[in-house]
């Protein structure tokens, strides 16, 4: 399952914290069971491609899921600040990034 499948079947339908933390607290036990995390672990990392993946959608959509999961983008930070960035500001940020990782992609775990 893609990112953007993740997010549209999953954190995007939430509409209240109680489907938010239910929602979560299921994400979190499958990668505890998957990845062998610690609970605390596996919900920072749920966490953080949560607020990640808030990055590919609209800042109304962004603001709510910030808000149903206390998350926000984890380098672009709350959608707020996110939507003072032009496209081509943030294009030459993730090129900025993907240089600093050596111009190679993320080794994925």
């Amino acid at each position: 399952m893609n990112l953007k499948i993740w997010f549209e079947h999953g954190p995007a339908r939430c509409t209240t914290k109680d489907e938010a933390a239910a929602w979560l607290a299921r994400e979190v036990k499958l990668v505890v069971e998957l990845g062998g995390h610690t609970t605390a672990a596996a919900e920072d990392l749920v966490k953080t491609h949560l607020g990640y993946a808030t990055g590919y959608f609209p800042i109304d959509v962004a603001e709510r899921v910030y808000n149903l999961f206390g998350v926000e983008h984890p380098i672009l930070g709350p959608p707020k600040r996110r939507a003072k960035y032009t496209r081509a500001e943030l294009v030459n940020i993730g090129v900025a990034l993907r240089a600093l990782a050596g111009g190679k992609a993320p080794q994925r775990n």
